[in-house]
């Protein structure tokens, strides 16, 4: 199950789909963009918990349904890539309003505004 906080691109369905595990997880934020309700995952409406009820209620009572969502996920081979390629379409965005030079000095000494994810360090994560 996905966060039950507001996140723009959580990474909880990616490393569930990379285990080959389908997501039950709220409908809000960037998940929607995630999850194809029904598809490859179950969505629940935001902070209704009678609906989260429902669908968790379907995973334990259909075992047929989760494996028919585990069979429909999308293939990631690398949940780091995945993060850099929307990174990078942040730092795009941010540099075509002109923000490069209000970033932090390690955000814009790791971007090199190619369209490769910057190497990080350890200690950067």
């Amino acid at each position: 199950m996905a966060t039950t906080v507001v996140e723009a691109y959580g990474r909880v369905v990616q490393e569930a789909a990379a285990a080959g595990v389908p997501t039950l997880a709220p409908a809000v934020g960037g998940i929607v963009e995630q999850i194809h309700d029904g598809v490859d995952g179950l969505l629940y409406r935001f902070r209704d918990r009678t609906d989260l009820e429902r669908q968790m209620a379907r995973v334990i009572e259909q075992p047929a349904l989760v494996q028919q969502l585990s069979a429909n996920l999308w293939e990631v081979t690398d949940t780091c890539a995945a993060v850099g390629a929307v990174e990078e379409f942040y730092f795009k965005v941010l540099e075509s309003l002109g923000a490069q030079a209000s970033l932090p000095a390690g955000l814009r000494e790791e971007h090199d505004g190619s369209n490769q994810p910057a190497a990080r360090s350890p200690q950067a994560r």
